[in-house]
């Protein structure tokens, strides 16, 4: 059943109001923002465990960039207490998304190199491992639901285009269609029947693609919404929260997944990005 503005989960999101990104956290409806995060070197790309505790996120983030040179992750409660660094190695590590059993950390990295590869980190072990091959650019890592597939942003075939990974790796193929506009931050619905991504150049829309349905269109929400990335389901499966240009500043916004009752949620002049719904 659909919840008013995605329920009572919280929205964790990165934004510059405190004079540098960290990690912040609101209510659904835009409310009670707090600052969760206070690190010199700024903060941004949270991602919740399942149980909705704790956050994972980037850190060094001076600004909203598409790689984080030199950055490393980490875990923090969503209080704001127990900091804690992974483990990492020289290049950069980003793009955080914890696993739906709460076990794996998958993240781009750019540890072999200039170009962004997949790797998993296993918070029992502290062991880290390359998921995606040497052979292409690979990153925005997104967990099926079942854990079982990861959706990611490839240039498998010389453009970014979304694909879909078996956890085995066994299976790898394309899923948006390879064109002239790029494609990329795939997200997917609660439900694993839709993947949501962001198509475009310098203006960029949301694409919605079904993804239990062979040759399905790809179809774009949100007419009134422009330069949209970082899409993010709420619990109930109605809502989509994603960061927009869309009045001339980088704010997060709710609307329906149909693409109507369209919200801006923050108006602080600063720049708020990456949005991600608790479980």
């Amino acid at each position: 059943m659909a919840t008013p503005t995605g329920g009572s989960a919280l929205i964790a999101f990165a934004s510059d109001r405190s004079g540098s990104f960290q990690v912040w956290v609101m209510e659904s409806d835009g409310s009670n923002p707090r600052q969760v995060t206070d690190l010199i070197d700024g903060a941004c790309q949270p991602d919740w465990s399942p149980d909705g505790q704790q956050l994972v996120f980037t850190s060094p983030c001076p600004r909203r960039q598409d790689l984080y040179r030199n950055s490393s992750l980490y875990l923090i409660r969503s209080d704001g207490t127990g900091l804690t660094p992974l483990l990492s190695m020289p290049g950069g590590d980003y793009d955080p998304a914890w696993s739906p059993d709460g076990k794996t950390i998958a993240f781009t990295s750019l540890r072999d190199g200039n170009a962004p590869h997949i790797y998993f980190y296993d918070l029992a072990t502290n062991q880290v491992q390359r998921f995606t091959s040497l052979n292409s650019s690979d990153r925005r890592p997104a967990w099926s639901p079942d854990g079982q597939q990861i959706a990611c942003e490839s240039t498998g075939l010389g453009k970014p285009q979304i694909w879909l990974l078996s956890l085995d790796g066994k299976q790898r193929r394309e899923f948006s269609k390879l064109d002239d506009l790029p494609d990329y931050a795939p997200a997917w619905s609660r439900d694993a029947q839709v993947i949501y991504f962001s198509q475009g150049n310098s203006l960029s829309y949301i694409i919605a693609k079904r993804t239990n349905l062979p040759g399905a269109d790809e179809v774009r929400i949100g007419e009134r919404v422009k330069t949209a990335l970082n899409v993010s389901a709420s619990p109930d499966d109605f809502w989509l929260a994603f960061e927009s240009w869309t009045d001339g500043n980088y704010d997060i916004y709710t609307m329906n997944r149909t693409g109507a009752n369209l919200t801006r949620l923050t108006s602080d002049p600063s720049v708020d990005i990456d949005p991600v719904w608790q479980p």
